[in-house]
């Protein structure tokens, strides 16, 4: 089932996606890259897809074709290289049904050839040239947010007279605390029946959502309403697509597709944590129980129409919770300020939320019944939501998601530990530009600094004194996990990393190896010197 694709499946499916997005504009390049890389497993995939076969008008066998006659048939080259520039509009769709692992295995059995048409090193460039230019950044995507004292009670004014059924998508803790019969009454006085699906988990699973959506079409909601932490709220937007499209696999959701999901009904997101950003983001993480893994959705539509950031929820949060949280802010924050895919609608949003989570965490962990600190961190939660929901996580997050689905740990802390030796291997590329980001950072932060290196090393000095701050540990030997587990999922870790789509928006892509050596170094604690 697509449910159940592998994590490389699923990661090259989405670049596929992109790629057939960006084709007529990535021509120039792609002629360039057909007249001098080995085309045999290009021709592969012709005869594996017939569409392609049948729109090149070939049938070849690529058995029977040796490397040095594909390489010194300039004709054959500039055959290819002109149908592309003349078929670029159908090969665009054709794309969609390539098979991406094949693509890639092409990419990575050239390397020296795209390094050289491409400058620098592979992958960041391939990736800038590509997906760069695909549009992705090009759309900038907020909800309508209501925030500060009585937002929950300010946001019915959305719901009133637009609807008559609203499924509160949440969990048992919410239940528990009364958050659930909080929102519940609320919408009951405007005129709402309500019903509660309170079975997500956390880090929601693939089988559950099939339920919530099976609820859903039962109960038919003008409203789903996502109330608690970002599983809730990812819950509830995977929850309103199989409600829209049950028979639509969530291993097939693009962002590139349309899925008239308000065309049955809309959404309010209501985080009772402080930290994913999940309300103000189309991005959706839920769990692959057959793989024991976690794996991204990226849909557009999916973001909220209505974010409601009310300090009365976060308020009960408990001190592990509050860091942990705190953490996954300015992991959000920091990667989206560098990430390849960073604008000039990104960049100040991760900025600040940057600022409010050094200036806030702190506070609001050693004192939970200061309220000015409570609401500052809620709101840089959504900060740092917008601001790297519209540019993208990075290589923090991609090993903080593959150590959370290996060893369960919180998402905010794995990806806060990881964020200072990740920020250390950004800093150390040949090229200088991520460096001059920091250093800029430095500077607004108020940060004094020698030069560049220097404003790396203050950067990063000052990220683990804040973690000294909040009592969170600084390697992933520190957080309790076994040594002898830790050997036995390191290679699932470096394997679930190295395919994660936000693997392929970091500023500098480490290689295979590269990436195990930083792993290695968050395992043990060790500055990333290379």
């Amino acid at each position: 089932m697509d449910e159940y694709k592998t994590g490389k499946e699923r990661t090259m499916d989405t670049a596929g996606d992109v790629l057939g997005g960006v084709l007529e504009v990535a021509t120039p390049v792609l002629t360039g890259i057909l007249k001098a890389i080995d085309l045999k497993p290009i021709i592969g995939l012709v005869n594996e897809f017939p569409a392609i076969a049948k729109l090149l008008g070939l049938n070849i066998d690529p058995d029977a074709i040796g490397l040095p006659t594909l390489l010194k048939n300039e004709k054959l080259m500039a055959a290819v290289a002109n149908l592309i520039e003349e078929n670029s509009e159908p090969l665009a769709k054709a794309l969609q049904c390539l098979s991406r692992p094949l693509f890639t295995d092409v990419i990575k059995g050239n390397v020296d050839i795209f390094s050289a048409l491409l400058g620098g090193e592979v992958y960041p460039d391939m990736i800038d040239k590509f997906t760069g230019i695909a549009g992705i950044t090009n759309e900038f995507s907020c909800p309508h947010i209501v925030h500060g004292k009585g937002a929950l009670e300010r946001s019915m004014k959305f719901l009133s007279g637009t609807g008559r059924r609203s499924l509160i998508v949440t969990d048992k803790d919410m239940v528990k605390f009364g958050h659930a019969d909080t929102v519940r009454e609320m919408l009951e006085y405007i005129g709402y029946e309500v019903e509660i699906f309170d079975e997500v988990e956390p880090d929601p699973s693939i089988p559950t959502i099939e339920k919530g959506g099976e609820v859903a079409r039962e109960f038919k909601p003008d409203w789903l309403i996502g109330l608690g932490g970002g599983s809730c709220l990812d819950a509830a937007k995977a929850v309103w697509i199989k409600y829209v499209h049950p028979d639509i696999p969530l291993g097939s959701i693009d962002p590139f597709s349309r899925y008239n999901l308000r065309e049955k009904a809309h959404y309010m997101a209501i985080p009772t944590t402080s930290g994913t950003g999940a309300e103000s983001t189309w991005a959706i993480v839920l769990t692959d129980p057959v793989l024991g893994r976690k794996w991204g959705i990226a849909c557009r539509e999916s973001i909220a129409d209505v974010a409601v950031i009310d300090p009365r929820f976060p308020m009960s949060m408990p001190k592990k919770l509050t860091a942990g949280s705190g953490l996954d802010v300015l992991a959000h924050s920091f990667g989206g300020y560098v990430s390849k895919w960073r604008n000039d609608f990104s960049e100040g949003l991760c900025i600040h939320a940057i600022r409010m989570g050094i200036e806030y965490l702190p506070k609001a962990y050693k004192n939970p019944d200061d309220m000015e600190a409570r609401e500052k961190m809620h709101n840089a939660a959504t900060v740092a939501g917008l601001g790297f929901g519209n540019s993208q996580a990075t290589l923090e997050h991609s090993i903080g998601h593959a150590v959370g689905a290996v060893h369960h740990l919180h998402h905010g802390l794995a990806v806060g530990i990881a964020l200072p030796y990740t920020i250390q291997f950004y800093a150390n590329a040949r090229e200088k530009e991520t460096r001059e980001l920091y250093a800029k950072l430095a500077r607004i932060l108020g940060i004094e600094f020698k030069d560049e290196e220097d404003a790396v090393d203050k950067i990063v000095g000052k990220l683990r004194s804040l973690m000294d701050e909040i009592e969170a540990p600084k390697s992933y030997g520190e957080t309790g996990i076994k040594e002898e587990d830790w050997k036995r999922g390191r290679e699932d870790i470096i394997e679930f990393a190295y395919y994660d789509p936000c693997f392929y928006v970091t500023p500098r892509i480490p290689s295979k190896d590269e990436l195990a050596r930083i792993v290695d170094c968050c395992w043990e604690g060790r500055d990333v010197t290379f």
